[in-house]
């Protein structure tokens, strides 16, 4: 069960990846206030999405060690949110 729920979430963080790739300005140039607004909205969704799968994952976790792991690389990946 966890390792296709690291799946799914894997796939949520390559949707994120891309979402802040298009709200780049750097990125894209002319981008709108409502296209922006939307992908701020769709982030915070996946973000959400996450962060359930993110608890799901490591109930099913049994090794300290690899609790600390877990976590360690959760919030990194939260910060680049």
């Amino acid at each position: 069960m966890s390792l296709k729920l690291k799946t799914v979430r894997a796939a949520h963080r390559r949707a994120v990846i891309k979402l802040l790739k298009k709200a780049d300005p750097a990125e894209e140039l002319h981008q709108d206030v409502i296209n922006l607004t939307f992908m701020i909205e769709l982030l915070k969704t996946k973000q959400k999405t996450l962060s359930d799968l993110n608890e799901k994952i490591i109930e099913y976790i049994e090794e300290e060690e690899e609790i600390d792991k877990e976590i360690e690389e959760v919030d990194r990946y939260e910060l680049e949110i």
